[in-house]
């Protein structure tokens, strides 16, 4: 039997450029995949031009996955939309 990876998805907002800098300098340290979803379109966290291939003005689903993740989350706490 296999264990399966832990998953937190949680909604984010990227207002802009410059944190969207920040968001993807800090995805980079988690050790998994760190994806964003937005609508059918899954882009890589750790990527800049992926992150900005995505319409910023819109919620962004976060999608964290393996352990440490909610070290992640609560690094990108920032970022996360409540409720």
């Amino acid at each position: 039997m296999t264990d399966t990876p832990k998953l937190i998805t949680v909604t984010v907002s990227i207002p802009g450029i410059i944190e969207a800098r920040d968001f993807c300098h800090v995805a980079e340290e988690h050790p998994g995949d760190v994806d964003l979803r937005q609508g059918r379109y899954v882009v890589d966290a750790k990527s800049m031009l992926g992150i900005l291939s995505l319409n910023l003005k819109k919620a962004i689903q976060l999608d964290v996955y393996g352990d440490g993740a909610d070290a992640l989350i609560q690094k990108l706490e920032k970022y996360i939309n409540p409720g």
